[in-house]
């Protein structure tokens, strides 16, 4: 088959990590894969090329709706998978009355609007990361829940896997860190940690966004760690005694082995466990919360979760 991931990425985020995840196996699998996306921030194996996807402009809008027909007939494209509302709907028109397919992955909760209402521009089917993003497609959009199915984000086992770690090693300083952007609601969740974690005695290493982003002062600022890119894998994981984050960054960080606590875009769910570990999955580990739009950290209970998480050698993984 011929496919196309149609992303709009103007930095890298879990979408476009999924896609080239997803793109890698149907490569391998003998397909031949395309990508194309604002940018490109992740490496990829898939034929990449740029387009303003995400655009403000009506006139490039309608001139990237021809553009990317020509582009299907001629490269032959039997299914366009898209990873955003802005690659969703351009693929809607570009696709309408064709016979190339269309899939959404939807990662986020979707801006309520009319015409998302009047007609699916998501295509013939329809993958929810989560529970939550399925229910609120059902609910808020009335779309058929039998063209939506949950697949979570995908992970390459050969670079994610459990890594058991010394039982006889101790460390006099824990280390811990925090993964994700530092814009829109992550950075809001980045600060609130920051500023809780302030006064522990831990090393605290940033991955992924920029300090000058954060509104926290100099002088804190100057005793944080800050690796802006790196692509992760259970061995950069493994460096660490806790690790912060949402989304795919648990999933990745669970299957190694290593404390996590989930903090996402909608919810401060808090230390992953047997106990709470269905009901992060629903919310894609802190990301998706129909009835919480902002995050809201529990101070007393990060605090006590990092303190709980240091003082225990290993995590088994979670099945």
């Amino acid at each position: 088959m011929h496919i196309l991931h149609l992303l709009s990425q103007n930095h890298l985020t879990g979408a476009e990590v999924y896609a080239v995840t997803l793109a890698h196996q149907q490569i391998q699998l003998g397909h031949s894969v395309y990508q194309i996306s604002n940018g490109f921030y992740f490496q990829s194996k898939a034929l990449q090329t740029p387009l303003e996807v995400e655009t403000k402009s009506f006139a490039t809008f309608l001139k990237n709706i021809f553009w990317l027909r020509n582009y299907i007939q001629s490269q032959k494209i039997h299914v366009i998978h898209t990873h955003s509302r802005a690659a969703a709907k351009l693929a809607y028109w570009a696709t309408l009355w064709t016979k190339t397919a269309q899939v959404s992955t939807v990662h986020g909760v979707q801006h309520a609007s009319f015409s998302k209402k009047l007609h699916n521009q998501y295509g013939q089917f329809i993958i929810a990361v989560c529970e939550n993003i399925k229910d609120h497609l059902c609910l808020d959009f009335s779309y058929n829940e039998k063209f939506i199915k949950v697949l979570r984000n995908p992970v390459n086992s050969s670079q994610f896997y459990f890594i058991p770690k010394n039982s006889a090693e101790t460390k006099s300083l824990k280390k811990l860190a925090i993964i994700g952007r530092t814009t829109g609601p992550k950075k809001e969740r980045t600060e609130q940690a920051l500023k809780t974690l302030a006064h522990m005695n831990i090393e605290i290493t940033l991955i992924g966004g920029e300090l000058q982003n954060l509104n926290i002062s100099d002088d804190y600022k100057s005793k944080i760690k800050l690796i802006s890119h790196l692509e992760l894998t259970s061995a950069v994981y493994a460096k660490y005694d806790v690790i912060i984050g949402s989304g795919r960054v648990c999933i990745e960080s669970i299957l190694t082995g290593v404390p996590t606590i989930a903090f996402g875009e909608a919810r401060f769910i808090g230390l992953v466990t047997e106990k709470n570990f269905q009901e992060a999955l629903k919310t894609n580990f802190g990301d998706i919360d129909l009835k919480s739009k902002t995050p809201k950290i529990d101070e007393r209970k990060l605090i006590e979760d990092v303190e709980m998480a240091c003082n225990n050698n290993q995590f088994l993984p979670l099945s």
